[in-house]
Formats: structure tokens, C-alpha cells, sequence
């Protein structure tokens, strides 16, 4: 083999083993990868090569060959897949036919450019240093792409049904699975789930496998039936995701279950393991093709179609089985799976870096680079001039390498993670070095034929890298076995390029893996600021790239000179009647603080900073003028949609027209030729925002500043809607908060505050029945002791086993039914536990009494959340988990009525009227108005506006609030919805934010459970009888009184928690409650040893007290907190998760502290007073502040290298300026 010399590769020529420059290309804008988001793993400054990740010519590429070859034959019957790199074929794609096993690649790849446009747009063609695509044709190609991936994924319908491959898994799933999880589109689902079945056909039972091929024949094997043998080959591991994905959509354990048999048969068959001594794990090698006895399974003849030889390393066989595995074991956990897919990477890994020394070519830089692309078999003898490679092996081993680095910080096994993350960035580094295409292609606007236009791409001609070249890799090796007449060496390959996408590009971005960001920002420093007919100079500056997976363009507008109120006041005079409130400016005033990282010294004369308690909002009247340049219209448009600046009365409404989108391309609004000239083609840079000059000083007429606008563009959005927004609907249009629509909803609410008193009744009638002789008699219990906690726990085990039917049970039908089904279960169980007989009776009907009670709890919280409007949802959701009190304060006022009677009616009367609060909401519930967001989410779009205009706007269906909401409901469910799958919880754990979300999240349930509430609240009259208090009067007397003043401290601390903070709640709530037991425990044990009075009545103080310190501050908390510190994507599956963590807590407490009370008395409240203490510690070092920051602002915060120190950062001051009020001063 001799050196290239046809073309070069990414701008460089390789020439004897050294490396220089070709074509003058010129570097783009470099891209900087900071870490992945762990923080586990530092990758500082990799290489400017890293820009081509996000490059527009690889976007362009595929959108050339699939538009000019749709052009020919719609829909297409051959499908792209290799590319030669010599010869008179050089750089054009060649075609199968639609039947071989590479056909579903090239549509994948075009999904995988949907998929970046959806969700990651920034990423979508916003190369910097592409100055030839124009605004117009990105847009143009962007509305384009879905009908073009449609148009490629039509024939992949069909192929579905075939049974006579097994490679259906790579023919159906890159590009219908992401039709469905971006569109939604059944017929792809349907596809999906048909080709499973297709593939599942083909196992045979007796050797636990899908057969491969049916025949094999080249020049040296000759298997042309399948009745001789059983072929199974090492790529098959990659379809089985297809059989995960179909079964779990499917419910379908078959699927699942053959998946699950070939990976444990092919890890028998294929796997050859390698002696080790340095190694991290135990190292495999493996054979692409095994042939099985179809009668025992067992393997007779081990041999190679791809590879050098039957016992060789075949590269691409290698990655194969990384990616698969690791796969495999994302769908199943099982250990196993882990382990062979980190021997399979680890055994690639050392291959590569034991490779010799000539497989490295030096940059110009001086550096060497090329290990890291693999070899295209490693046992095949190297041409050390030209060393045979395989790029495409290193892309499907670095998508493996990414999995497992999830996959190994999930299981703490960080070290791993480390040197496989580390490994796939340097194979996408040194492919992108040795391996890229930089041919430059550019976008082109045509007349179409019948009118209307069409945009193409085109190559920029020589001089602009390399010549054209269709595939984005070259040097991949497809087959150079010997015993193949047609050899494929030194090409691109669609799966490679495939991979290249998904491996460089989407994965890395969906699972947060990197972090890019533009080492210079642009300015323009002559735009201007208009405030209705007020102009003042202000510069405009623009990040292009924060945190990927959860990005926040912002632009950020500083002004020049300090704002003088009064000059605006006097020009507003002359048009209206002072400032209103919906005519506010949003300014960031000056302050002592800064965003992080920022040095912004204060004046030492400066004075206070203005704080008027408001959050942001966009400015109503006034806007940003932007420059001409598409770079920064287009950077504008993602950054806040600005109005531009006009002179529109203050009657009327003003235009929602940018400034960059005029009638015939002209714009409304004027600038000077030199500022158009500056604005269009500055080179200046900037530093970053956060290192922006220190506001000026101001005085009362005085302000100087910046206004942020940020806008998250269809990226992870929230379930909220952002603060700016929010802030400026509600200054904007207020709603009156006793009008007779939201009178009616507080109604609605306050039926549904009922479900919570469900939970609260019970816990605190099971504090009252034991004391009782009555029911202590029927079911043969004590006060303390195993037999009542078994009885106790039956109802958390009831609750318990309901999380798998609860979710169903809320979205089936409504949130609305789930209610009234979990109401009807409540009633059932109350029947049976008021008729019970014997403990067998009574504790089935406590069980079914916690399966009820679970489904009507999360179904009805969820649906005061939805129903509420934005601004009074924290204060009803905050009273909905107080009204637990009310519940208990019910229950012990029942007990304490009914206790004269004796007998069984004493503890029947209070069981009875267990029904009294489910059987309410099931005669109100189905009267309730569904939630707008379950209507939104199941197609009845036109009902959820009407619900909104009727309750949240005042009859008005283009209310502020009615318009913010419905655009919130499109961006959460279309973007946020497509991707959920119930049955995997990784997002609660895969990267170090979402552990620290789910700590915090855990920190308050976990306290609340803990802090000695429970056993508190369930065996108080054991705990007064330790106090010498053993009557039942005085017993349920004294439960009554503390229930109240439980009740009482739930409601004042959910009222106050806005002024005190989460932080500072929880940590003084624990050390109360340390100091509440410790006194509980002193007057306890003096009762115990003197029997004085006087000791008893102290004790029982004390445990007053702690009812207060307890349900004023945890109480509120268990409710707010978990929901602020979860994102959007966690916040379901998290407060699922919460919830059955809290109820195993609860089943520990009611099972184990009778035992303890029983055996050692008043000293099992000694433990409670080291955990208190230890709480408290823990919530200082761990807890973060969560108190008036927007879920959006808590991104950043757990982002952060210590979320605690960032969430204690105040505020950068905010103010709404009222013109009027600020003069009067």
C-alpha cells in the first residue's frame, strides 16, 4: 500500500510520517472542551480540531447527498455507503441496494441533524467561522429536514417485516426511533416494534441465539445453507437494543428475555479472554464469526469474515461488542454485561496504545497524533509507511466508551470512567485530526421549479480545503480479508460517518458529557436603547455557548452612560401620562455582588444598590437595536426575541416584529453607515459576561447597568416558566386573586386538600387506637411491641407496593380519575378494616388503605400543581402537604369523643370515619376541571386554552399568563415528553449535578422521617407511658393537643418559609429538634427513676415543643424542596423515587421502634438527639438555598464546582423602574 496521495485529510497532507498544511485552510473558531459534567474528568483545552463536532459542513454534507439524490428518485431505492478515496470515483458516495444491512445509516445520520436542530440548536449550523450561511437558508433548511428525513425513512417501513436478517436492527432504529422520540410518530413506533419480531424470529432456543447469516461463502468457507450451520457473528450484539427498546415498549418480557440469552450466548461463543497483569479489568478479545451446533449450542468452528485472520482482533469486531454490551447493560444492570464490556474496551484501548511507534504521524504543531485511530485489524501485519486504519471502528468504540463512562460513575467506579471518557475524547480527537474531510460546502437559496425557492448546498471551489469529498471520515476499512475478491480499504463509510455524529456529536450533548464555549465573544458596541421615544447608547454583547444539556444564550446590553430617569420621564411626557406598570424597565442595578466568577468592585462612594424585591422581565416598550449582521440577528433572534424599537402609542400594542425581519428586507428602523459597517464586520472580542466592567454608581435618578435576556431555544426546558417571562406577565396583567373563577378553583383546591388529610388521619388515629383496651383486646396487641409495628407497617407496605401503578393510574384516564380511583380503594379498605374480625382482616384492609391512599395523594398534588395559577402554585401546594395536620388533628379528635364508648365501637367509630374525607372528593371530584397540561398532553389543546382563559385569565385568551402557559405546555411536552422512558431512572444519578440534585431532593424526606416525628406521632401513648401517663383520656387529651399545635406550625412555617429560606429552616429545625429530645429524654428517664410528677409533666412539654420546632419547619420543606432542586427531566421520576425511599423509612420506624421502646424504654430517644445534631451538620454542608432563584437559576447552581457556596451567592439586584414613583422620591 502506498501513501494518499489523491487527497488530504482535515487541511493536512501526509507525507512520509510527517504532517504539513494543504490548501491554506484556514482554522474556524476554536472550541474549547472545559470537562464533562462530573467534574471526574479534566480535558483541558483538547484542540481546536474539536470544532469540526459541531462543524456546518458536516451538517452540509449530508444535507447535499440526501437532497441531490431525492432529486433523482423519490423515495430513494439505493442508499449511500462507501466512499472511495483514489480512483476515478474519488469522493463520490456509492450506492446499494436498499435490501443490504447498511441502508438504515444514511437516514439515521440525517435524524441525528434533526435531532441537533430540536433539541440542540445551537449546535445546528452556527459554526463561527462560516461567514456563506446565511439566516435565510438556515431557517430554510431547518423547515426542510423533517420532510427530507421522512423521505428517506419511507422505504425503512417495509423493511420491517423482513425475517431473512438479522442486521434489521441497524437497517429500522438510527432513523425510525428517532422519528418517534422527536415527532411522535406511531407508524415509526409500529415499524420498530413489527422488526423486533422480525428479529426475534430468528432465535432458536436450543442454542439460546438469533442466527446471523444463513449462508457464508467466499473463497475459502462454503456455507450455503443454513440447514449446515448456525452462524452467529460478534455485530449482532448491537441489534439487541432494538429487542430492549420494542420489549419495554411493548411489555413485552419475550423480547426482552432473547435479548437478554444472546448476549449471555455470544459472551460463551466469541469472547476469548486475554492474561493481564496491569490491567483494570479482566481483558476479552473476540472472533467475529462463531458457527453453533444448532442441536446443542455448541461452538464448532470459531473463524473471521472481516478480519485478518479466525484468531485475529478484527477492530470494528472489537467495538462492536464494546457498544453492545454496553448497551445491554443499560437496559439490564446486570454486573456481568458491565464487566465484559469494560474488558472488551479496556483490551481495545491497550491494543491501540501498545501499537508501535509507526502509527503516529507528526502535526505541524510538532505534536504526533494517530494512535488513537485504530488499526484496521490488530493482528494484521502494518505497512509502516501507510499503516492500515479503520476509522469507522473507533467511532463505534468511542459511543461505547461514552456509555460506560455513565454507566461506571453510576456505580462509583470513577476511575474507570475517568480513562474510558478520557479515551473516547482522544479517538474523536485524533480521528478529527488525521481522519476529517475539511472540503468546504456553503448553502445556496434557488428558484424551485413552480415558484417558491429551495436551498442547496454546494462545494466553495479550490482554495477552500479539501477537494469535495461526500463522506464527513475517510480512512475506514469496510473488509480486507483475504479471502474476498472485492476488498473495501481506505474510504469513508456511512457508519462511520453515522457513528462520527452520534458518538462527536449527540451523545455527548444528551448526556452532558462536554462543554463547549467560543474563546471570544462578538461585540457591537453602537447599538442603541429605546425607551418609547428615548434613545441612549448602549454596546450589545453575545455569548454564543454556555453549559451544554442545559444551554442559555444570553445576550447582555450595557449601557454608556448612567440612565437619568428624568430625561426618560420628561420624553415619556410628551406622549402619555407617565410610566404604568406595564411599561416597566428591566435594569440590573449596581451591586456589591456579581454573577460567579465575575470581579466587579464596588465604588467605595457608591451608594446602596436598588433592590425593589421584583425579579426580571423583558422590556415592554423598549428594545435592543440590533446590528444587520445575520451572525447577530440570528444570536438575537435565539436570545430573547426582541421588539424592535418603534413609535407605537401607549395605547396600542406594540409590534412583536424584530427589527431584523422587515417587509422586503428592509429595516423599520435607521442606523448610520458607520455603525451598519462596525456593527457588520467587527472583529472585535470581548471578555465573557461575567467579566464585564463593575456597574456604574447611581443615584435616585441615576442607574447604569446591563438588561439580560435569556432564552433557553427548545433545549430542556422547565416545567416552570422562566422568571423574566413570568415576572413581566404578572406586572403586566394581574390577576385579581378574588374573582369568581379563581374563588371557584380555591374551592375546587380545597376538596382536593381532603387527599392529604387521608395520609395525616391515619397516622395519627394509629397513635389513638392502641391505647384503647377495646382494640388491644380484638387484636391481641400491646402498646409497643412487634405485633403492633407489623400492623403499623402494613400500611407503608401498601403504599409501597402501589408506585408501579400510581404513574398509570394518573395519566390513563386524568388526574381527575386517578383521584376518584384511589378514593374508591380508600373506602373499600375502610369497610374492611371496620368489619375486621381478627389482625388477618384488619391488616389486609390497612394495606389496601396505604395502596388507596398513595394513588389518591400523588394524582391530587399533581393536579393542584397543574391547575394553579404560576403565581399562588407555592403557596397551594405548600398548604396542600400541611393539611396532613388537619388529617391527624381530625383523627384525634374522633378518638378522644369516641373512647367512652368501650369496646369495639370505641376504635370502630374512628375507623368509620375514615371514609368521611375520601367519600367527599368522590361525589366532587369528577365535577373538578381537568388539568390543562394532562389535556395539552393527550391532543384536547383547545380545552386546556379554555380552562386557562376561564381560570388564569380573567376570560381572556390572550391574558399574559393564558399565552406564557400554553407556550410553556408546547416547549415542556413536545421537547421535554418525547425522550421519557418509565422505566429507566438514570437521569437521577448519571452525572455528579444530578446526584447532587437527588441528595438534596432526598436531604428533607429523609430528615422528615428521622427526626423522631414518626415515632412521635405513632406511638405517643407509649412514649407518655414512659412519662407516667397512661390513662387513655389523658393519653388521647394530650394527642389532640399536639396535633393541633402541629397543625397550627405546619401552616405559620409554609407561610414564612419565603422570608426564613430552606437552608436556615432546616438546619435550626434539626437542632431544635435535637434539643426538644434531649429534653424528652431527661424528663423521661427522672419519671423512670423518681416517678415525679413534676418530671412527667416536663417530658411531655417537650414533646409539644418538638410537635412546633418539627411541622413549622420540616413539614413545608418535604413539599417545596424536592421539586426545586430537580429539573424538569428528573422531577417525575425523582418524586416517584422520593416518595418510596420515605415510605421504606417509614416501614423501618414503625416495625423497629416498638421492638426498641420495648426492650430499653426512655433511652431509645437518645438516638434521636445524635441524629438531630448530625442532620443539622449534614444540611450545612450539602443543603443548598433554593429561595427566590428560578428552577432555570438552580441549573446553574448545581453546575457549579460547590453547589452549596454558589446557591449562597446573592442575588444580582434586579429592578423593575417605575418612572412615576422613582421622581416622587
Amino acid at each position: 500500500m502506498g501513501s494518499l496521495t489523491s487527497s488530504s485529510l482535515n487541511g493536512v497532507a501526509v507525507m512520509n510520517g510527517e504532517v504539513k498544511q494543504a490548501n491554506g485552510a484556514k482554522p474556524s473558531r476554536p472550541l474549547e472542551v472545559l470537562a464533562d459534567r462530573n467534574g471526574d474528568t479534566k480535558v483541558a483545552a483538547v484542540s481546536s480540531q474539536l470544532r469540526d463536532l459541531y462543524s456546518d459542513s458536516a451538517v452540509l454534507k449530508i444535507w447535499k447527498t440526501a437532497t441531490e439524490h431525492l432529486g433523482r428518485k423519490n423515495p430513494p431505492e439505493t442508499f449511500p455507503e462507501t466512499v472511495p478515496q483514489s480512483g476515478p470515483d474519488f469522493g463520490v458516495y456509492q450506492y446499494r441496494d436498499a435490501e443490504f444491512w447498511t441502508c438504515g445509516f444514511f437516514p439515521g445520520s440525517l435524524y441525528c441533524l434533526l435531532e441537533r436542530s430540536i433539541k440542540y440548536p445551537q449546535h445546528f449550523l452556527k459554526d463561527g467561522g462560516n461567514e456563506t450561511v446565511t439566516g435565510e437558508s438556515r431557517q430554510q433548511l431547518r423547515d426542510g429536514l423533517l420532510q427530507v428525513c421522512r423521505d428517506w425513512a419511507q422505504p425503512l417501513h417495509e423493511m420491517a417485516y423482513r425475517t431473512d436478517t438479522h442486521d434489521i436492527g441497524f437497517i429500522v432504529e438510527p432513523a425510525l426511533r428517532r422519528d418517534y422520540e422527536l415527532t411522535g410518530n406511531a407508524k415509526s413506533l409500529g415499524s420498530i416494534l413489527t422488526a423486533a419480531e422480525s428479529l426475534a424470529s430468528r432465535y432458536n432456543e436450543k442454542t439460546s441465539a438469533i442466527r446471523s447469516w444463513d449462508t457464508f461463502v467466499n473463497n475459502h468457507h462454503g456455507f450455503s445453507s443454513k440447514e449446515n450451520c448456525f452462524l452467529v457473528i460478534i455485530d449482532s450484539m448491537c441489534n439487541l437494543d432494538l429487542l430492549y427498546y420494542a420489549g419495554h415498549h411493548a411489555s413485552s418480557q419475550r423480547l426482552i428475555d432473547i435479548a437478554t440469552a444472546h448476549a449471555h450466548t455470544v459472551r460463551q461463543t466469541h469472547l476469548r479472554e486475554i492474561p493481564s497483569e496491569n490491567s483494570m479489568y479482566t481483558q476479552y478479545s473476540t472472533c467475529h464469526v462463531a458457527n453453533l451446533c444448532s442441536e446443542s449450542g455448541k461452538v464448532a468452528q470459531r473463524l473471521t469474515a472481516q478480519g485478518y485472520a479466525d484468531d485475529s482482533t478484527w477492530a470494528r469486531g472489537q467495538s462492536w461488542g464494546i457498544l453492545g454490551y454496553a448497551q445491554t447493560y443499560n437496559w439490564t444492570k446486570d454486573p456481568v454485561f458491565l464487566a465484559t464490556a469494560c474488558g472488551l474496551a479496556e483490551h481495545f484501548i491497550q491494543r491501540m496504545e501498545s501499537a508501535p511507534l509507526s502509527v503516529e504521524v507528526t502535526l505541524p504543531n510538532g505534536t504526533r497524533t494517530g494512535r488513537y485511530v485504530p488499526l484496521w485489524d490488530f493482528d494484521a501485519p502494518i505497512d509502516e509507511s501507510d499503516p492500515l486504519r479503520d476509522s469507522s471502528a473507533g467511532m463505534i468504540a468511542a459511543n461505547g466508551l461514552l456509555l460506560l463512562h455513565s454507566s461506571l460513575n453510576a456505580t462509583g467506579d470513577t476511575a474507570g470512567a475517568r480513562r474510558f471518557f478520557d479515551a473516547a475524547m482522544r479517538i474523536v480527537k485524533e480521528t478529527l485530526e488525521l481522519c476529517y474531510s475539511t472540503d468546504k460546502l456553503r448553502l445556496v437559496v434557488r428558484d424551485g421549479e413552480g415558484g417558491g425557492v429551495t436551498v442547496a448546498a454546494e462545494h466553495e471551489g479550490s482554495g477552500h480545503g479539501d477537494p469535495p469529498f461526500d463522506a464527513i471520515l475517510m480512512r475506514a476499512t469496510a473488509n480486507f480479508n483475504r479471502d474476498w475478491t472485492d476488498k473495501y480499504a481506505n474510504h469513508g463509510l456511512v457508519y462511520g460517518d453515522y457513528y462520527f455524529l452520534e458518538a462527536a456529536g449527540n451523545m455527548k450533548l444528551a448526556r452532558g458529557l462536554a462543554r463547549v464555549r467560543f474563546v471570544g465573544l462578538p461585540v457591537c458596541p453602537g447599538a442603541k436603547l429605546s425607551w418609547r421615544r428615548a434613545v441612549l447608547p448602549v454596546e450589545l454583547a453575545v455569548t454564543p455557548g454556555l453549559q451544554l444539556g442545559a444551554p442559555a444564550y444570553r445576550a447582555v446590553v450595557r449601557c454608556t452612560q448612567p440612565l437619568d430617569l428624568s430625561t426618560l420621564n420628561q420624553t415619556e411626557s410628551a406622549g402619555a401620562s407617565g410610566a404604568r406598570g406595564s411599561d416597566l424597565v428591566s435594569l440590573r442595578g449596581a451591586s456589591s455582588e456579581s454573577p460567579p466568577g465575575a470581579s466587579r468592585p464596588r465604588p467605595p462612594n457608591a451608594n446602596p444598590p436598588v433592590d425593589r424585591g421584583l425579579s426580571p422581565g423583558p422590556m415592554r416598550r423598549g428594545t435592543v437595536l440590533t446590528p444587520d449582521a445575520p451572525r447577530y440577528a440570528a444570536a438575537a433572534r435565539l436570545l430573547g426575541k426582541l421588539q424592535a424599537a418603534d413609535d407605537t402609542p401607549s395605547a396600542e400594542r406594540p409590534s412583536t416584529t424584530p427589527a431584523w425581519k422587515t417587509q422586503g428586507g428592509q429595516r423599520r428602523t435607521q442606523q448610520s453607515p458607520s455603525q451598519a459597517s462596525l456593527c457588520e464586520c467587527s472583529k472585535t472580542m470581548a471578555a465573557p459576561i461575567a467579566e464585564s466592567p463593575a456597574s456604574r454608581a447611581s443615584d435616585d435618578n441615576k442607574i447604569s447597568g446591563t438588561h439580560e435576556v435569556a432564552h433557553h431555544d427548545n433545549v430542556k426546558h422547565d416545567a416552570v416558566p422562566s422568571a423574566d417571562r413570568l415576572a413581566d406577565a404578572l406586572a403586566s396583567d394581574k390577576l385579581d386573586p378574588w374573582s369568581k373563577p379563581l374563588l371557584k378553583l380555591y374551592v375546587y383546591a380545597v376538596i382536593a386538600f381532603l387527599c392529604s388529610t387521608m395520609n395525616g388521619y391515619d397516622g395519627s388515629i394509629f397513635g389513638s387506637l392502641p391505647a384503647m383496651e377495646g382494640f388491644r383486646e380484638r387484636f391481641q396487641v400491646e402498646k409497643t411491641g412487634s405485633k403492633l409495628g407489623y400492623i403499623s407497617a402494613m400500611y407503608t407496605v401498601g403504599t409501597i407496593a402501589s408506585l408501579p401503578v400510581t404513574g398509570p393510574a394518573c395519566d390513563f384516564r386524568g388526574r381527575r380519575m386517578g383521584i376518584f380511583v384511589g378514593s374508591i380503594i380508600v373506602i373499600a379498605s375502610t369497610i374492611l378494616s371496620g368489619l375486621a374480625k381478627n389482625t388477618s382482616q384488619f391488616v389486609a384492609g390497612r394495606f389496601f388503605l396505604g395502596f388507596g391512599v398513595s394513588i389518591t395523594r400523588a394524582a391530587s398534588s399533581i393536579w393542584i400543581a397543574e391547575i394553579s395559577p404560576p403565581n399562588y402554585r407555592g403557596v397551594l401546594t405548600a398548604f396542600y402537604n400541611c393539611t396532613y395536620s388537619v388529617g391527624a388533628l381530625l383523627a384525634a379528635g374522633v378518638t378522644r369523643g369516641s373512647v367512652q364508648y368501650g369496646g369495639d365501637v370505641a376504635w370502630q367509630i374512628p375507623v368509620w370515619c375514615q371514609m368521611i374525607c375520601p367519600g367527599i372528593v368522590c361525589l366532587s371530584v369528577l365535577t373538578f376541571p381537568e388539568s390543562p397540561r394532562w389535556m395539552f398532553a393527550n391532543r384536547r389543546e383547545e380545552q386546556a386554552l379554555a380552562f386557562l382563559t376561564k381560570y388564569h385569565g380573567a376570560g381572556r385568551s390572550d391574558h399574559p399568563l393564558v399565552r406564557l402557559q400554553m407556550d410553556e405546555y408546547r416547549q415542556v411536552i413536545t421537547v421535554n415528553g418525547s425522550d421519557k422512558h418509565w422505566w429507566d431512572y438514570s437521569d437521577l444519578y448519571k452525572t455528579r449535578s444530578d446526584r447532587w440534585r437527588m441528595l438534596n431532593a432526598l436531604l428533607p424526606s429523609i430528615w422528615g422521617q428521622c427526626s423522631g416525628n414518626a415515632v412521635v406521632s405513632y406511638y405517643l401513648p407509649a412514649m407518655l407511658a414512659t412519662a407516667g401517663l397512661t390513662k387513655s383520656d389523658q393519653v388521647l387529651n394530650i394527642n389532640v393537643g399536639y396535633t393541633a399545635i402541629s397543625a397550627v406550625a405546619a401552616y405559620v412555617g409554609a407561610a414564612l418559609i419565603e422570608k426564613m429560606g430552606r437552608r436556615p429552616t432546616v438546619i435550626w429545625t434539626s437542632v431544635a429538634c435535637a434539643i426538644c429530645f434531649a429534653g424528652i429524654t431527661g424528663g423521661a428517664g427522672a419519671y423512670a427513676n423518681t416517678k415525679s410528677s413534676s418530671a412527667a409533666s416536663s417530658g411531655i412539654a417537650f414533646i409539644f415543643i418538638f410537635g412546633w420546632c418539627y411541622n413549622f419547619g420540616m413539614t413545608p420543606l418535604q413539599a417545596l424542596y424536592p421539586v426545586e432542586c430537580l429539573s424538569y427531566e428528573q422531577r417525575g421520576k425523582g418524586i416517584a423515587f422520593v416518595f418510596a425511599f420515605v415510605h421504606a423509612l417509614a416501614f423501618i420506624n414503625q416495625f423497629c421502634f416498638p421492638i426498641a421502646l420495648q426492650k430499653i424504654g426512655w433511652y431509645t430517644y437518645i438516638i434521636f438527639i445524635g441524629w438531630d445534631f448530625m442532620q443539622a451538620t449534614v444540611s450545612y454542608f450539602f443543603s443548598v438555598e433554593t429561595r427566590r432563584r428560578s428552577l432555570e437559576e438552580m441549573s446553574e447552581i448545581f453546575e457549579d464546582e460547590n453547589p452549596v457556596k454558589a446557591s449562597l451567592r446573592k442575588h444580582v439586584a434586579h429592578v423593575h423602574v417605575d418612572v412615576e414613583e422613582r421622581e416622587a422620591k
